[in-house]
């Protein structure tokens, strides 16, 4: 499962190749977090998303399925700086959707953020492309393996 933001997108692609079944989910896209900056302010370039008939169009992309990034004219990303209420319940709803998955061992590739989210952490730094191996119950993600991936 990754963000359909293009850049976790790709990375998923470039992990799995044609290994696994790579599933976008509008849940799991980046927030920012500008300092200083209230929600409702304008969203910053990075965490503003693409239209799903323009990632569809993405060879790039070719082995994402998109099946829940929704058409326009709705968005599937926040033009605005979410509260910190409204991610969570993004969060929690994808907790949700994941939980009812049959999979029982699923990689997700997504954000810094998102991650510091799923946690329930402010402060983990996160590296890039580094897992993080949770167990995960419902909407608790804990840390069972941060290997290299996470710095206290």
């Amino acid at each position: 499962v990754c963000s359909p933001l293009t850049r976790a997108a790709q990375t998923a692609s470039l992990v799995f190749g044609a290994g696994a079944p790579i599933l976008a989910h509008p849940e799991i896209r980046e927030i920012s977090r500008q300092r200083g900056a209230p929600p409702g302010s304008p969203q910053v370039p990075e965490c503003t998303g693409r239209p799903a008939r323009e990632l569809a169009e993405d060879p790039r992309l070719a082995r994402v399925d998109l099946s829940l990034v929704p058409e326009e004219p709705e968005a599937w990303w926040s033009a605005l700086l979410e509260a910190p209420a409204d991610l969570e319940l993004r969060l929690a709803s994808f907790c949700d959707w994941l939980a009812a998955r049959p999979e029982t061992h699923v990689a997700v590739v997504c954000h810094f953020h998102v991650v510091q989210g799923l946690l329930r952490r402010s402060r983990p730094v996160v590296r890039n492309c580094t897992p993080i191996w949770c167990e995960v119950d419902g909407r608790h993600w804990e840390v069972v393996d941060a290997r290299a991936g996470e710095q206290q």
